[in-house]
């Protein structure tokens, strides 16, 4: 998929810190790409957006991780939940 190869330098991957594999690449890209959503959901919030659709799988350690985020970035406590 998309040139999908056992490559280090794989245009469609983010490097990952210790840039081992290629598998490895894939899978930080895969955790950066979701840390970067729970962060921007953040961000939405502390700016007034009370309803956020998510395309992703979210999980009860994902808001957790959101209120923590809210708290330490904002001072601002929140009440959420999945639907």
């Amino acid at each position: 998929m998309f040139g999908y190869h056992d490559s280090n330098r794989c245009s469609f991957d983010l490097w990952s810190p210790s840039r081992e594999t290629a598998v490895e690449n894939r899978a930080f890209s895969a955790w950066a790409f979701h840390t970067q959503q729970l962060e921007d959901i953040v961000d939405a919030i502390a700016h007034g957006n009370t309803s956020i659709l998510v395309s992703d799988d979210f999980t009860d350690d994902d808001l957790a991780y959101i209120r923590r985020r809210l708290n330490e970035k904002y001072g601002l406590d929140a009440d959420m939940e999945l639907n």
